[in-house]
């Protein structure tokens, strides 16, 4: 197997990473990037006897409770959070709107939704989440940047998720 280290998995967007050493465990196996979990550790667990009767037993127990308390709570929150997440929605789009320059012109606005459509195409493809991000972000508490074709790239989810609104000139 390939020794690959964590920092270069996540640079590369894979999900595993292989470093040739043993978990505590004494397994020689990949190891998640999100939880630095031996795979062979974590298929242990999750075939255990134990750990399934576990799990069955509390989801029997509690499935008459969870469902009323479900049904109350989509009832109480369903509304607040749409409104919420349409307010976020509204507010992303036209801070992007006012961070779009008037000299983009159509060919320009028509690349910048081909590099959305690359990152869906590359979901699809490598089966893990691509996102479109703003080099300089939109809305950086040291610098805010424009909506225009150069200023955006298509990186993998998870580094899209740990850069957040910040900006770095690596």
């Amino acid at each position: 197997m390939l020794i690959i280290k964590r920092k270069e998995a996540i640079h590369q967007g894979l999900v595993k990473y292989y470093t040739g050493k043993s978990c505590k465990y004494g397994h020689k196996a990949e190891r998640f990037i999100s939880s630095f979990a031996c795979i062979e550790c974590v298929k242990f667990r999750q075939a255990s006897s134990h750990y399934r009767d576990i799990n069955l037993s509390i989801r029997t127990k509690n499935k008459d409770s969870k469902k009323i308390y479900d049904k109350s709570y989509r009832a109480n929150h369903t509304q607040e959070q749409k409104i919420s997440k349409l307010a976020h929605v509204i507010k992303r789009r036209v801070s992007k709107l006012n961070r779009t320059p008037a000299w983009v012109d159509s060919e320009e606005l028509w690349l910048i939704k081909e590099v959305y459509a690359l990152a869906a195409l590359r979901t699809k493809m490598f089966g893990f989440s691509w996102h479109v991000d703003h080099i300089v972000p939109l809305q950086g508490k040291l610098v805010s940047g424009l909506h225009t074709i150069a200023n955006l790239q298509v990186i993998p989810a998870s580094q899209n998720v740990q850069k957040s609104n910040t900006w770095s000139t690596n």
